[in-house]
């Protein structure tokens, strides 16, 4: 255990764990980590640090030290929104200290009645503005503008009050293209010469695609559409799409936030029994049991998706 310098800035997000063994405390935050679904990987260079990721992007480190008789834990943001990662390090945090973090509830707000209620017609209004503005950054060169757009888009088709009416417009219109050519991107740029900052780039856009297409196709599903979508659309039941869906769960050990997103798409998609039959060709049973098995060591939401999906091919 590395001892803690004397001239070292502590992170606020720290803890002094007492009386207790520091494999014990590393445990139970490997152990909180799976079930907050966060993915992470041991830092070669620093033994006693270890670099995590949500599926929201937010990227942190997770340190431990030892200082007179105890154990410190820190977390230290790096890269993604400062609210989502306290409420990763509050989790970790208290695990840490063997104290079980409550499940989350949603809090729901009724609208005060002194607000005048939108038309269906108003709000789908609005929704196709926020549509088209998204398109538009995505026509723009800038990396910036592109986040912006995909950020769009999966609050749109997931949280929104015309989600079904977005996730129709995305899966039926203009976007569908651009959205598959997101999701295929990434095999293609693994094979072509790119920079860090492009790679990392084209990763970050590929699992923003990945989850607005399943947003969309939950979406249609819950409103009794997606088996028509599915028998008149070529692009959303293509050789291609599915191959980088099942390559996805391959690599479940690499990106499990990924495989995690593909798995939902491939439920959704496996509706159609010609795409099941693809899907079987490819090998997505070798490549779901491969996503299950990591899911039940590092992650709790692939490790429920990917058994959904092994029921669904009947394994």
């Amino acid at each position: 255990m590395v001892s803690l310098p004397a001239i070292y800035p502590l992170e606020r997000t720290n803890v002094y764990v007492d009386n207790i063994d520091a494999q014990e405390v590393a445990d139970r935050i490997c152990e909180c980590l799976r079930i907050e679904s966060i993915s992470a990987t041991f830092d070669e260079e620093n033994k006693n640090r270890l670099v995590a990721e949500s599926k929201d992007c937010v990227k942190f480190s997770v340190l431990l030290f030892a200082d007179q008789g105890k154990i410190v834990v820190e977390v230290q943001r790096q890269t993604g929104c400062s609210f989502l990662f306290h409420q990763a390090a509050k989790a970790i945090l208290r695990s840490a200290k063997g104290i079980r973090t409550p499940s989350a509830q949603k809090r729901s707000f009724s609208i005060p009645g002194c607000i005048p209620k939108e038309s269906t017609e108003q709000q789908q209004r609005c929704t196709e503005e926020g549509l088209e503005i998204a398109f538009n950054l995505l026509k723009k060169d800038r990396f910036d503008a592109h986040l912006l757009a995909m950020e769009s888009l999966e609050q749109l088709t997931r949280a929104s009050v015309c989600r079904a009416f977005a996730a129709n417009k995305v899966l039926c219109g203009q976007f569908l293209s651009t959205l598959v050519s997101l999701i295929e991107s990434r095999e293609s740029k693994q094979v072509e010469a790119v920079g860090e900052m492009e790679e990392k780039h084209f990763a970050i856009m590929h699992r923003h695609a990945l989850t607005i297409l399943a947003n969309s196709l939950a979406a249609v599903q819950d409103s009794g559409e997606l088996l028509g979508l599915l028998s008149q659309s070529n692009e959303l039941c293509s050789h291609s799409l599915l191959s980088v869906l099942v390559s996805d769960l391959n690599a479940s050990s690499q990106r499990p936030h990924d495989a995690c997103q593909s798995a939902l798409c491939i439920q959704l998609l496996m509706l159609c029994e010609e795409v099941k039959d693809q899907l079987m060709d490819l090998g997505a049973a070798s490549a779901v049991s491969t996503a299950c098995g990591e899911g039940a060591c590092r992650n709790a939401i692939l490790e429920r998706e990917s058994k959904k999906l092994r029921l669904q091919m009947n394994m």
